[in-house]
């Protein structure tokens, strides 16, 4: 029988904990280094540029710290609902959810997370259809290849309809269980946690897609209006 892993330890949220504050920090120098920089002390002038190394560095890793961060309190919680041990290292366990002391069974107390993801999902689909719709409306009258745009971005963001189902289809407990549960034969569910994480660096890339668009469709359109007055 296929094992359930532990999925965090205290040891992993002391260690998000502390690269949370870490990059806080570093973002909160970087604020304060660009908003002091024409005041700025002489003595402090020569670390500006390591503060805003560390400060740009900061900008992904403090999202990220802050994201496992709640995921790992999160889990924690549904572990101690569960009447499960909170693990302090996963390793004492050999990495086993089954291994670790329990006192009462009971299983897919958050099966109602596959159909909050789902709905996260499809108001995402749905934004992004706007998006697209805005894009559209924009620039249809003025470049013929708009259209054609619009059609490659809605097939792309299609990928958060499909998103949809495919957490709609994890309420069934018969064939999913959650993550804080044993796994006996069944596949683990998305929690709400790691729906919104992954809803993130979708949409990320979603609207940098549309953002990529609108900058091409203008810059042909541009070009479109120089050749015209050339002409003439």
């Amino acid at each position: 029988m296929m094992k359930t892993t532990i999925k965090y330890d205290k040891v992993f949220q002391k260690v998000c904990r502390i690269l949370m504050i870490v990059t806080g920090a570093g973002l909160l120098l970087f604020g304060i280094g660009i908003a002091t920089e024409d005041v700025l002390p002489s003595f402090l002038e020569e670390y500006l540029v390591w503060i805003s190394l560390f400060g740009v560095a900061s900008i992904p890793l403090f999202p990220l710290s802050l994201l496992l961060y709640i995921d790992t309190v999160v889990y924690f919680k549904r572990l101690e609902k569960n009447h499960f041990e909170i693990p302090v290292r996963k390793k004492d366990y050999e990495d086993d959810l089954g291994r670790l002391p329990r006192t009462e069974a009971v299983e897919n107390c958050y099966a109602k997370d596959s159909k909050i993801s789902a709905v996260l999902a499809l108001v995402a689909f749905g934004i992004f259809m706007i998006a697209d719709l805005l894009y559209l409306n924009r620039w249809i009258d003025r470049v013929e290849s708009a259209f054609v745009m619009c059609c490659m971005l809605m097939f792309f963001h299609l990928i958060f309809l499909l998103l949809a189902f495919v957490l709609w289809s994890q309420r069934d407990t018969r064939k999913y269980v959650d993550d804080v549960d044993i796994r006996n034969g069944r596949k683990v569910r998305y929690n709400v946690m790691s729906t919104i994480g992954l809803l993130i660096l979708l949409s990320m890339v979603a609207a940098f897609s549309v953002s990529t668009a609108d900058s091409m469709t203008g810059y042909i359109y541009k070009s479109k209006i120089s050749s015209e007055r050339s002409q003439w």
